[in-house]
């Protein structure tokens, strides 16, 4: 068990050993905190089995005034909720136990103030619950079994007071995950304010469901219980969620209407439509009611993920289409979560798309595929990008591409102010499988260190008909082919009114057919290194 308090940029399992399973069972938290404090970001925690306890516990007082909780861009795989003791009412000597990836107990108020939880941009993937492998296994009305459970200091005692908190999940998702009242996320007691924005669920299930506990209510997405469960199921808690889950999706103990609040979380579209004119708090991304911007029709994209698919029916590839209406969207960063999506303008010169560069999320990245996505297919048509400068920034593009395959066709690329030097790309590219066709780069102001498009270890680009028009930086394409298999071709690319601040040429050309038309000088206008041939043709 950790007892830090904080954590970033880790990677965390138990359960492989040369590729296959051991025996292996978790029987404490692996983080723990009771001060009310823990903060984790861009964590990846897999393959562990829990028994008798949760992965994430957070209870207790803060040592401050206010309690901080935030875990961020955290993924959570192959996780088993093995086994929870289940309450005896006629034997109270037996300890019951919650099983839960994340398990909070928040404070009573006549003790602390209140706490502030921030659950952002996390992954919930493959996490089954009870020991499915064992046939004679039964789960009754009293187990608790949950990815997320939130719930009071004393669970599951009667609950004394109220908890004051403001708890936030945002941009996060649930793929194929499995508990015992809920798939998703569990809450007991009079708790505050529970905040749920832009989630996603996945075939998310509720095994009471599955397995006919008789005299259970449960919801395959989110279930609550206690004094006043029916407020968390409003929609002033509940804003821009989607779910291809069976019904019921939701449900509260004290309402026994099932399904009567599945409106609030609508199922997931496969076609969603952007306009200028549209809403984002009203809209539902159709023609006649779409969203306002692209932001939310891709947090709102189909997660599914093909290795987590537990039935054949649900085999089929489904793809995600954003038709973006004509206008200018300033948006923050897309995280792209689906695996097969295509957005698409209606031309380069009606559809553009600018980078918000006041957002909370400092960096000047536009678009960038998540970790989780390895198997990604993205589509990117009709539409101009505009780079706003963000400033120096480090390891950052307006489009990254470091997993997926992507194809970008007849789009452009453009800054908002050009008399600055930019210290970020317009794409950097760490994938094999990127291909760029009728692409126009036009008016890049780079830095000495910094080129339009960088193509770093691992990766591999077909740029086709491409043009590039009043580029200056270090150079128009920098690539470093360090890789056996890494591969730069280039197809009639027109390079007019560029400049290269490069002296010279690292030795070294491009692996494949480079067939390019240049009209400046210098024409060192590709920096490549580490490969075998190249080839340039310099026709005025």
């Amino acid at each position: 068990m950790f007892s830090t308090q904080s954590a970033s940029n880790f990677e965390y399992f138990e359960c492989l050993k040369d590729g296959a399973l051991i025996d292996a069972f978790r029987t404490i938290p692996l983080f723990q905190s009771n001060s009310g404090q823990l903060i984790l970001q861009d964590g990846y925690i897999h393959d562990i089995v829990l028994s008798d306890c949760s992965l994430i516990q957070i209870s207790g007082q803060s040592s401050t005034s206010t309690a901080q909780v935030e875990i961020i861009h955290c993924l959570f795989e192959k996780i088993a909720l093995l086994k929870a003791t289940d309450a005896n009412p006629d034997n109270p000597l037996i300890q019951p136990t919650q099983c839960c990836i994340i398990q909070i107990k928040v404070t009573n108020t006549s003790t602390s103030n209140t706490h502030t939880y921030q659950f952002v941009d996390n992954s919930f993937s493959g996490i089954t619950a009870g020991q499915i492998d064992d046939p004679l296994f039964r789960m009754t009305s009293y187990s608790d079994y949950s990815p997320v459970m939130i719930t009071y200091e004393g669970y599951p005692d009667p609950q004394v007071g109220n908890c004051e908190c403001n708890i936030t999940f945002k941009r996060s998702r649930f793929i194929s995950t499995h508990g015992s009242h809920t798939g998703a996320i569990d809450i007991r007691g009079r708790i505050q304010t529970i905040r749920l924005d832009r989630m996603i669920f996945s075939k998310t299930v509720a095994e009471d469901g599955v397995r006919f506990i008789p005299d259970v209510v449960y919801g395959n997405v989110l279930y609550v219980s206690g004094d006043d469960d029916i407020q968390h199921t409003t929609s002033e808690f509940v804003k821009l969620c989607r779910s291809d889950s069976d019904a019921p999706k939701l449900a509260a103990q004290s309402n026994l209407d099932i399904g009567q609040l599945d409106y609030l979380i609508p199922d997931i579209c496969d076609t969603i439509v952007v306009s200028e004119s549209g809403n984002d708090a009203t809209g539902i991304g159709t023609e006649s009611n779409p969203f306002q911007t692209v932001y939310t029709a891709v947090a709102l994209s189909n997660p599914k993920k093909a290795q987590f698919v537990e039935k054949i029916v649900d085999m089929e590839d489904i793809i995600t289409t954003i038709n973006i209406k004509a206008g200018t969207y300033i948006e923050p960063r897309m995280r792209i979560i689906s695996e097969r999506i295509t957005m698409k303008g209606e031309g380069m010169q009606n559809t553009i798309i600018k980078n918000d560069i006041t957002s909370d999320e400092k960096t000047s990245c536009l678009i960038s595929i998540e970790p989780d996505n390895t198997a990604c297919k993205l589509d990117i048509n009709d539409i101009t990008f505009e780079q706003q400068n963000y400033g120096s920034l480090s390891d950052d593009a307006l489009i990254m591409i470091q997993y997926g395959e992507v194809r970008l066709q007849s789009c452009s690329f453009r800054q908002t102010d050009s008399s600055s030097l930019h210290n970020t790309s317009f794409i950097r590219i760490k994938q094999k499988t990127v291909s760029l066709s009728g692409i126009s780069f036009m008016n890049g102001n780079f830095s000495y260190n910094t080129a339009a498009i960088e193509v770093i270890p691992g990766g591999g680009s077909i740029l086709n008909g491409c043009n590039f028009t009043s580029i200056s930086g270090a150079a128009v394409l920098s690539a470093v082919l360090s890789g056996t298999l890494d591969d730069l071709i280039m197809y009639n690319c027109k390079f007019l009114n560029c400049q290269s601040y490069s002296g010279s040429i690292p030795s070294g050309t491009v692996n494949g057919l480079l067939n390019i038309w240049i009209k400046s000088n210098p024409i060192h206008l590709v920096d490549v290194q580490e490969v075998l041939q190249m080839k340039q043709s310099k026709q005025e």
